[in-house]
């Protein structure tokens, strides 16, 4: 028997990532594994800038633009349970914890 295990390691900084971002600029495209910590850097640096932007194609969204990196439910759990809002350990997370989390990046 034969067991092939394979680890995500954070391009950034070396550790065990978490996730895969896959994005685009200028007409490239380019994915990156991080860890939730660089995963949450990444969003709160390109916010200001997918806020102010056009969409121009992929899959329309439901919900807040969080929802947009794969992984990041975690963060927001994370981030939802510290700051004393009562969240489920799975399934859909409500409008009013993802717009709080995105307010609290923002600033």
């Amino acid at each position: 028997m034969q067991q092939i295990i394979q680890t995500l390691v954070d391009d950034i900084d070396g550790s065990e990532a978490t996730t895969t971002i896959t994005f685009s600029v200028s007409g490239v495209d380019y994915t990156i594994d991080l860890n939730d910590k660089n995963a949450a850097k990444f969003e709160k640096a390109i916010t200001p800038f997918v806020a102010h932007a056009q969409r121009v194609g992929g899959r329309r969204q439901r919900g807040a633009s969080i929802s947009k990196l794969p992984n990041n439910a975690k963060i927001v759990r994370s981030w939802a349970q510290a700051n004393g809002y009562a969240i489920p350990d799975r399934g859909r997370i409500p409008g009013e914890i993802l717009a709080a989390y995105e307010a609290a990046e923002a600033s």
